[in-house]
Formats: C-alpha cells, sequence, structure tokens
C-alpha cells in the first residue's frame, strides 16, 4: 500500500489485528480525522454509517471524517481536503514559533481544487448562518 494522507499502512484486510476496534477508536488512533476510503479498510460501512448519524463522528466533506472533539485547526484542514502545513503544524506539535498565524496553514493536493472550493464555499455558508443567529439572538 502506497503512502499518503491519512494512510494507515494496515493494508486492505480487516482481519486479525484490525478486528475489535470502534470506528471512534480507528479515528483517535489516525489523530483524529481520516478519509472514508481509510475508515473502510478499518471497518464496515454500515460501522461508520452508524457513527455518523449517531453524531459520534462528524463528515466534514465529502469521503472526510473527524471526532468531535478533533483539534479544530486540524478538522478544518481535513475539510478543506488537506493538513495543516508550516507554523500552524509547528503549533499543532508543540514547537515554539515566532509568530501565530490569524488563519491555519493549509497544504492541500491541487487535483482536489474543485472539492476544495466547494468545501470553502459550504464553510463560509455555515459561518455566515451562524453569525446571523447570533445577531438575531441578540
Amino acid at each position: 500500500m502506497s503512502g499518503g494522507l491519512w494512510t494507515t499502512g494496515f493494508g486492505e484486510s480487516r482481519a486479525g489485528t484490525l478486528a475489535g476496534m470502534t470506528v471512534v477508536e480507528w479515528l483517535q488512533e489516525l489523530g483524529g480525522v481520516a478519509t472514508r476510503g481509510t475508515l473502510l479498510r478499518l471497518v464496515t460501512r454500515s460501522e461508520l454509517d452508524r457513527v455518523v448519524a449517531a453524531g459520534d463522528v462528524l463528515r466534514l466533506a465529502r469521503g472526510r471524517y473527524a471526532l468531535p472533539d478533533a483539534d479544530a485547526g486540524v478538522r478544518a484542514a481535513a475539510a478543506l481536503g488537506g493538513v495543516l502545513s508550516v507554523t500552524s503544524a509547528a503549533l499543532h506539535h508543540g514547537w515554539a514559533v515566532r509568530s501565530v498565524p490569524r488563519r491555519e496553514d493549509v497544504m492541500h493536493d491541487p487535483n482536489f481544487v474543485g472539492e476544495v472550493l466547494v468545501a470553502a464555499v459550504a464553510l463560509a455558508q455555515q459561518h455566515t448562518e451562524v453569525a446571523r443567529r447570533r445577531r438575531s439572538a441578540a
């Protein structure tokens, strides 16, 4: 199996040492975020669908999942089809940095640009709706 974002290195089979771990446990092991493909190599589709429906796992974007308590920057990067990079990655790993970026530094595969734009528009719409609700509640 070739390496890449959110790969497990465990191969294609769910047999043997993979048995017995839940979707939530696998996501914890994978740092809180993973692609659908990675998760489906580890658990069944019905298990994944069940925990998403129960709210135990969030569907961030098409094919991208996270634990609700996963780092917000990591979730944002995953929702956009990328990973934290540069200063944001250093901060996430506890390294000292000269200055904290105003926004997360995210690196993504240029092949996902269309998907990233769709996710960015969806996130912007969600933030607009949240702001609108806050204003109307005040």
